[in-house]
């Protein structure tokens, strides 16, 4: 079977713990309530998809860790996928356990990172830590998983 694709995103859920401006969630409509992607409907599609050739799988949302099965669906493209894994993630909701279970995997950290100074930081996000996210990154590159800052260039007003 061709599809035509070899890179996919997948929203595992449409919601947010931050709420920054500058946020854009592609095609999602915020006004629906909250949904998440099922662990079954993922294995399925990853079941589908296995014996293509896929580059990359980026899970996205939303913020990916507010679906509690976000770490089996990167442990289950881990082992079924061939391709780059990448999660697009404010990296506030990571636990210790949660960096523990997928230091092995090809997982890449795409962190969304708005601001370095603390009060812009909050302003931004309207609830986020800083020294949380720093703490997260320190670990989980202690942790030997790759990670990226990704940054939205704002106005002052």
């Amino acid at each position: 079977m061709n599809i035509g694709w070899n890179k996919f995103r997948i929203l595992v859920t449409n919601h947010c713990n931050y709420r920054c401006p500058f946020c854009h969630n592609e095609g999602q409509d915020k006004s629906v309530a909250q949904g998440q992607m099922t662990f079954d409907d993922f294995k399925n599609f990853v079941d589908i998809i296995a014996n293509l050739h896929i580059s990359e799988i980026n899970f996205s949302g939303g913020e990916p860790f507010l679906n509690p099965k976000i770490v089996d669906m990167i442990l289950y493209a881990d082992n079924k996928l061939t391709g780059d894994i990448s999660c697009a993630t404010n990296l506030s909701l990571l636990t210790p356990n949660m960096i523990e279970r997928l230091a092995n995997t090809r997982l890449k950290f795409n962190v969304q990172f708005p601001y370095i100074n603390e009060a812009e930081f909050i302003k931004s996000t309207r609830n986020g830590s800083i020294g949380k996210i720093l703490s997260n990154i320190k670990a989980v590159k202690e942790a030997g998983i790759k990670i990226g800052l990704n940054t939205v260039i704002q106005s002052r007003q």
